[in-house]
């Protein structure tokens, strides 16, 4: 829920009988339609009602945008479903009445909702989850017996200057009101985000934050709108904690271009919760300016070449240990084909000597797709482009990944160029990272 902007008087548009029949409901023709049938109008105290009027169809209800109440003696509830089928309401006005309870769920269906006044009416306290999904732009609560409590110390938070421009008043146990916008009370503070900075790198990443709140909110992250995982790799670490405050980060070990995007806190508590938001950047794309990949097994054999079609394998062969194939006879003992050209790889020697293959005979040509190759990390720079860390699938049959150094540089080839984009679908998993073999990830740091 956003801060309320000032209030704006609305007109009341359309009125009683105006451009369409009566609503049934709870008081039968009590309420009219009107302003070309999306709106409804319940302000008869004669003939009240005691729950929110219900159309002829969905399709009707559906069309609503604005409800209009006031002056009625029996209305003093909104509960689950109340309001379920009007999902476009924008402006909900229930004023004048013995309002006395809203139920958390009392909007969950209408995500338009943008003007709600509930002045004048019995309310004595009102739970910040009501709101939590909302938008709300307009909340007008003057004139209910709101109780100085915990339970209320959000609208305090929420409305700001503006619960002094309604003369917000809250009662307090011997029944002296005083203004909303004064009460403080030390042992119930809805969360605040004090600070939450561009992420920092250390000996791990870090994306720093403070946050107050009592009792002590708990905290959740979510990376471009989707619920982070916190495990051993990427956690919410506290360096320091006062009896007012608390300073600490959200740590990550080893983060990828996957892990760029925009990172949102957010600081829950009983009596309130606050978000904010932040752009973290960790990595370029290696996919950007149009490079192609040329990656490495650890023990030096090529493993893949991206082609131009994502889902194509027929421009990559695998070849090793000198063993020819079909598609390989005018090779020498290690190459790769990309389309109708052969490149000769040469392995070093100082660091792999191992005659021993991770593939088996009947694997010499392997075929492997892009989405096949999930990049992990970057490992340095040369010349001719960078070298990142990544995993391997389907190179090997008995081995589900297998860990390659990809180098990826920019082709300056006059034939069709090897444009690689990432597959959409493709979402690794980044603990996967630190599960290198120490001494293994060090020979593909050392390749040349």
């Amino acid at each position: 829920m956003t801060r309320p902007r000032g209030l704006r008087p609305r007109p009341r548009r359309g009125g009683s009988g105006a451009a369409g029949g009566t609503a049934g409901g709870g008081g039968g023709s009590s309420c009219s339609r009107g302003w070309r049938g999306s709106r409804i109008s319940c302000v008869d105290p004669e003939r009240g009602i005691s729950g929110f009027p219900t159309l002829q169809s969905e399709a009707e209800m559906e069309n609503i945008t604005d409800i209009y109440i006031a002056n009625q003696s029996s209305f003093s509830s909104i509960n689950d479903k109340d309001l379920h089928f009007y999902k476009n309401l924008r402006n909900l006005t229930v004023t004048n009445s013995r309002l006395t309870y809203v139920s958390k769920l009392a909007f969950q269906n209408n995500l338009k909702l943008q003007y709600l006044n509930m002045k004048d009416n019995n309310l004595s306290s009102l739970s910040w989850r009501i709101f939590r999904h909302l938008n709300i732009s307009y909340l007008i609560l003057s004139g209910n017996p709101l109780h100085c409590s915990c339970e209320n110390m959000w609208i305090k938070l929420t409305l700001g200057e503006e619960a002094d421009n309604q003369d917000l008043r809250c009662i307090e146990d011997g029944g002296v009101r005083r203004p909303l916008s004064r009460l403080s009370l030390p042992n119930c503070v809805a969360p605040k985000i004090t600070k939450l900075s561009d992420a920092i790198p250390d000996h791990h990443w870090c994306i720093p934050f403070s946050v107050t709140g009592n009792p002590e909110p708990t905290l959740t992250w979510f990376l471009d709108d989707k619920e982070v995982s916190e495990d051993e790799y990427i956690m919410t670490i506290i360096h320091d904690k006062t009896e007012r405050e608390s300073h600490g980060c959200l740590q990550l070990d080893s983060p990828t271009h996957l892990n760029n995007g925009l990172y949102t806190l957010v600081a829950k508590n009983k009596f309130g919760m606050d978000r904010k938001e932040v752009d973290a950047h960790f990595m370029h794309t290696p996919w950007d300016d149009g490079a192609s990949l040329l990656p490495t097994t650890t023990t030096g054999r090529p493993s893949s070449v991206i082609s131009n079609d994502d889902d194509s394998a027929s421009p990559l062969h695998h070849v090793s240990n000198g063993s020819n194939t079909p598609s390989s006879s005018e090779m020498g003992p290690d190459a790769v084909i990309i389309g109708m050209t052969k490149i000769p790889v040469i392995e070093n020697p100082q660091y792999f000597r191992s005659t021993n293959s991770l593939l088996k005979t009947d694997t010499f040509v392997q075929h492997i797709k892009r989405h096949n190759i999930v990049l992990k990390r970057e490992l340095g720079e040369g010349a001719f482009g960078k070298v990142f860390l990544a995993e391997c699938y389907n190179l090997s049959p008995d081995q589900e990944k297998i860990l390659v150094a990809v180098k990826i540089g920019v082709t300056s080839s006059p034939r069709r160029s090897l444009s690689v984009s990432p597959a959409p679908s493709v979402r690794p998993r980044v603990r996967s990272v630190v599960k290198v073999d120490h001494s293994e990830q060090d020979r593909v740091i050392k390749y040349g």
